[in-house]
């Protein structure tokens, strides 16, 4: 994986606690029917960036897999200090952070999931993940992606 660190940025979109380890793929793939179907991206205001973003973060418990609870949000950069108008629109704060990343020119879900099982199954040895605020960046054309993974670097 490769490495790069981003300064300070927000995010806005749609928001939701996955609880369940055990459902987390279903969770997951409902909201972003959800997005889709619901034209979401739409009621995202000042849009800085025109690419999708889901961010993770709000970990309850990365080491132990039975509480594995965490916040997913899909949404866009948007430009700092706005307010989102709509209530179903979260905005959240990316700290500047250090990541590590890779590229997916296949963004099936099981790629992605594939993808993340194999982060998520790498020794802290190998990659010191610090669970802050980690990111699936889409390009514009939704035909890649990045996952971005904030480490201690």
């Amino acid at each position: 994986m490769e490495s790069y660190s981003h300064g300070l940025f927000e995010v806005s979109g749609y928001r939701i606690t996955i609880e369940n380890p055990e459902r987390e793929r279903e969770t997951i793939m409902s909201a972003w029917k959800l997005w889709f179907t619901e034209n979401m991206e739409n009621l995202v205001i000042d849009k800085e960036y025109p690419t999708l973003h889901a961010v993770y973060y709000n970990y309850h418990d990365q080491l132990d897999r039975t509480r594995k609870w965490y916040d997913m949000l899909i949404g866009y950069i948007t430009k700092t200090g706005i307010t989102q108008t709509n209530p179903q629109i979260t905005t959240i704060q990316i700290p500047a952070q250090d990541y590590r990343y890779t590229t997916l020119d296949d963004i099936s879900p099981e790629s992605i999931f594939s993808t993340w099982n194999t982060i998520n199954s790498t020794p802290a040895s190998e990659l010191a993940r610090n669970y802050g605020y980690d990111l699936d960046m889409y390009n514009e054309t939704h035909t890649g992606m990045t996952i971005a993974v904030s480490v201690n670097e």
